[in-house]
């Protein structure tokens, strides 16, 4: 519902508008299905289609091709794996958009962007920024074929939409309306989402109005989904596994190790950790810069960070921080014993400590 009200109230948006993911546990759900409804009902048309790439220069062209076009929507349709890219994380927090133009050595201009963006999939993966900008609604089916269903109340549910169009469309206008004579006050009671203040007022703060949930609730959903999130908590469980301030390089030097009678393999969240960064060959240089990226990020009451070592070279341990120390802690070096895997230790920094 709140796509439906974005695609029919965007001209009194005044700033970006979130991604919307409509994501399933299994094909033929009607994921595609209920973009178009929406889409039909708010302009008459269903939703145009581009394709996913995992590539950013190409989602990079395919943003620029369609604010050249100028399209009031376009639909990522059929995800598969994962969803993000530092070209689409801009598009999603902007409303204009410049670009080189292809085989050509001039730009397009600065061109307005207010296209809605919209993604379809099974079970999709989020990348991290762009997990923060999208709006995610699962469907789930307990049917092992959900597109093998007949006991649909329209069979012809989009043939039924385009007669009912001036009805629905009016109900929803009618949504919007309301809040607005009301003079926008839901809005009030909802909390902030930073870089689309302008869409909660106008989109949330209708809903909120017609006595509906807040929509972002299901945001919760989309940090499940969160690849970054969920290799964060491998990063830190494999850190203290492999027993807290040490460095990349002892790190992947240690999974080398082998012992001819031990049955499991050694340091197994370690490995999955430096796996999933590096790939099936275990680089310190490029598992150290992997690390950087999530310096400071907080999970769970811990957060990753670093120390000068030896040389120069960064020792890496996690520390337990909590809301009211500022962002700040540091590291002492006479703290505390190794405990087990997926624990933490409690790391308190003094000024008379030394690394």
């Amino acid at each position: 519902l709140s796509f439906l009200l974005t695609l029919i109230g965007r001209p009194a948006i005044d700033g970006p508008c979130p991604l919307f993911l409509i994501d399933a546990n299994s094909r033929g759900s009607g994921k595609s299905l209920l973009a178009d409804v929406a889409s039909v009902i708010a302009t008459g048309r269903p939703m145009p289609r581009k394709t996913w790439s995992s590539d950013d220069e190409e989602t990079r062209k395919t943003i620029t091709a369609v604010a050249l076009e100028g399209l009031q929507s376009v639909m990522f349709d059929n995800v598969i794996g994962s969803i993000g890219s530092a070209s689409l994380d801009a598009a999603l927090t902007s409303i204009s958009w410049q670009d080189r133009l292809l085989g050509k050595s001039e730009t397009t201009g600065t061109l307005p962007l207010k296209t809605i963006w919209v993604a379809t999939g099974n079970n999709v993966q989020m990348a991290a920024d762009t997990a923060r900008r999208t709006l995610i609604c699962r469907l789930e089916s307990d049917r092992e074929h959900p597109e093998d269903r007949t006991d649909f109340t329209h069979q012809d549910l989009l043939g039924w939409v385009k007669k009912e169009r001036g009805r629905l469309a009016a109900a929803a206008v009618t949504i919007l309306r309301a809040h607005f004579a009301a003079g926008c006050t839901s809005t009030n009671s909802l909390s902030p989402w930073g870089s689309y203040e302008s869409w909660s007022r106008v989109v949330r703060g209708a809903l909120a109005h017609a006595g509906l949930p807040d929509p972002i609730r299901t945001r919760e959903l989309v940090r499940a989904s969160d690849r970054s999130e969920e290799l964060l908590g491998l990063i830190h469980a494999g850190i203290i596994e492999a027993g807290n301030d040490i460095s990349a390089a002892e790190m992947v030097s240690r999974l080398s190790e082998r012992n001819d009678f031990a049955e499991e393999v050694p340091l197994p969240t370690l490995r999955s950790a430096v796996t999933e960064l590096c790939g099936s060959r275990y680089d310190p240089k490029k598992f150290g810069y992997g690390l950087r990226q999530y310096v400071g990020r907080v999970r769970r009451g811990s957060r990753l960070n670093n120390r000068p070592g030896h040389g120069g070279v960064k020792r890496w341990f996690v520390e337990s921080v909590s809301p009211s120390d500022g962002g700040d802690g540091a590291y002492g070096g006479d703290a505390h014993d190794a405990h087990s895997c997926g624990q933490q230790r409690n790391l308190v920094f003094t000024e008379s400590s030394e690394y």
